[in-house]
């Protein structure tokens, strides 16, 4: 049962990121890049990463650093000199870190996954096959980097008919990000995806700033929270296939913002102190 468990959340996770392995291997069929690949692909002038063979990147952004031996409690991952986050919590490598080991906790249940600074990448929300996740809505996981920048793509097709690139059968979106917002904009519209994949929560990660004011194509939007320099903003329908601007601006005081079920629930609560009064 223990494994089965890990095994499920396992699979969760790879549907998860369906969309941006999917996108890897639309660059692999067109440029020639390599979907998995060692760590020092990416640090080339790093000399530690010539001899890491107990990590893999999926493309240039994921970090994946298995559990290798058995009965292991944790793992002992190098980290490139680059700006990484804990891909569940969203946790900062500390920048001291940079260019050295770390030791991460973990168990049978457990894939050490850290996202690199600079990056946007597409996710969708799993489901228990393929099929039933690419009707889930998206989310985009923005990555900021040093200089508060990043960018990703998403190839997607209906994900059944052949030469959907050669017949030009396909969705390109160009994704785009700064401390201010995020931008989507559709280079490529030759498939129009169901009216149930739509583009559904931004998260982003490594904003130096606390944030206010979110908008979604130039409409203010309460439904946000800012936690720990990640800004999670849910409750959107987005149309994949059409190009959205989300913004927002700095605050210098409340870190949560509250949803509108929060709002109410917050009103309840001083409509029943006055009347206590």
């Amino acid at each position: 049962e223990e494994f089965a468990a890990a095994s499920r959340a396992v699979l969760l996770t790879r549907y998860r990121l369906l969309p941006y392995l999917y996108t890897l291997f639309y660059e692999a069929h067109t440029k020639g890049s390599t979907v998995v690949r060692p760590v020092m692909h990416e640090f080339r002038t790093d000399k530690n990463t010539w001899t890491v063979d107990r990590q893999f990147l999926w493309g240039p952004a994921l970090l994946i650093s298995p559990v290798l031996d058995q009965g292991a409690i944790d793992v002992t991952a190098y980290i490139p000199d680059a700006r990484w986050f804990d891909y569940y919590t969203g946790a900062e490598v500390r920048a001291s870190d940079r260019g050295g080991n770390i030791t991460i906790p973990c168990d049978l249940d457990c894939i050490p996954l850290h996202v690199r600074g600079g990056y946007i990448i597409p996710t969708q929300e799993p489901a228990t096959n393929t099929k039933t996740s690419r009707q889930n809505k998206f989310e985009l996981l923005v990555v900021l980097d040093d200089d508060e920048t990043a960018g990703g793509k998403l190839f997607w097709d209906d994900g059944e008919s052949a030469e959907t690139i050669e017949n030009g059968d396909h969705l390109l979106l160009e994704l785009r990000a700064n401390k201010g917002g995020v931008t989507t904009v559709v280079t490529h519209k030759g498939y129009q995806p169901d009216s149930t994949a739509t583009i559904g929560s931004v998260k982003v990660l490594g904003l130096k700033s606390t944030v206010g004011d979110v908008q979604v194509d130039g409409a203010t939007t309460s439904r946000y929270t800012f936690r720990a320099q990640v800004l999670h903003i849910t409750g959107m329908d987005l149309d994949l296939a059409t190009g959205h601007e989300i913004r927002w601006g700095k605050t210098t005081s409340a870190a949560v913002h509250p949803s509108p079920a929060r709002w109410l629930l917050l009103l309840a609560v001083a409509v029943v102190v006055a009347l206590l009064k």
